[in-house]
């Protein structure tokens, strides 16, 4: 176990710095506390930063990898692996609801999916891409994820249903085999290089541990994918996936070592 590691939250923003390996963690809430610390991980421990300057404390849905500018990026702010910085020349936009963030690395775009549309971030100004899909109303989605697949150059979103964003509009897909999550749960999803395959792994329907493989066509339910009990803050591998009992976890692809790895925060 690490001789040093965050204390239990719900819903910190997590991202992975591929450049640097390393997880960056900032904030969320534990027991009505609203949290607004920075931590990493390098495989082996956490460490904890203590910039002078950070974003406010709390829940942020969202944060990614900008590999561009190899900085994380949250909301208006960018982590540089020392300190934080607010990039105020942002204009507001009119994004609504719990943004969803995806980095598109095949086109070095931000891109938030919101309430009222599809956003992507030009020079400082989010632009809004498509506010319907094929005159019908964004998907109403109980806290979808989404994922950049960069081999079909596409973006998946899911949650009892799979839509896919090729960058004009969104199209509802019909795969033979659709993944059941119960409702008021969270779902965690990566895609991965290796196989070229989105690993989603959740509670079903069936108040089980799933992981499930989107191969571009269908959704194939992976087996003996339930995994051992992981308590505390842990790391482990998606072939040993946590227990039932984890809560606001996070999802990467490890690109040294070439896994899917997932972290779990047990209240």
């Amino acid at each position: 176990s690490p001789d040093n590691s965050p204390s239990p939250r719900n819903n910190p923003a997590m991202a992975y710095d591929s450049v640097r390996e390393r997880i960056v963690l900032f904030g969320g809430e534990y027991d009505s506390i609203q949290l607004d610390d920075t931590w990493e991980w390098d495989g082996e421990n956490w460490v904890e930063f203590y910039p002078e300057v950070k974003p406010t404390a709390g829940i942020h849905p969202d944060m990614v990898f900008d590999t561009k500018k190899e900085k994380i990026i949250l909301s208006r702010w960018e982590w540089d692996g020392t300190n934080w910085e607010e990039q105020t020349e942002y204009e507001p936009s009119e994004c609504g609801g719990s943004p969803r963030l995806v980095y598109n690395t095949n086109r070095e775009k931000l891109v938030v999916s919101c309430d009222n549309g599809i956003f992507e971030l030009e020079g400082n100004l989010l632009v809004n891409k498509a506010i319907t899909i094929n005159s019908i109303s964004i998907p109403d989605l109980y806290v979808p994820k989404m994922s950049y697949d960069s081999l079909r150059n596409e973006m998946i979103m899911s949650y009892n249903s799979t839509w896919v964003w090729n960058e004009s509009f969104w199209s509802q897909l019909s795969p033979d085999n659709v993944p059941e999550f119960i409702y008021g749960h969270e779902s965690f999803t990566v895609f991965n290089p290796v196989n070229g395959k989105i690993n989603h792994f959740f509670k079903s329907s069936e108040s089980t541990n799933e992981t499930w493989e989107w191969d571009g066509n269908n959704w194939i339910k992976l087996k003996g994918a339930e995994g051992p009990d992981c308590q505390g803050s842990c790391i482990c591998t998606v072939s040993t996936c946590p227990d039932n009992e984890k809560s606001w976890a996070f999802m990467f692809f490890d690109t040294i070592n070439e896994k899917v790895v997932l972290f779990g925060m047990d209240q």
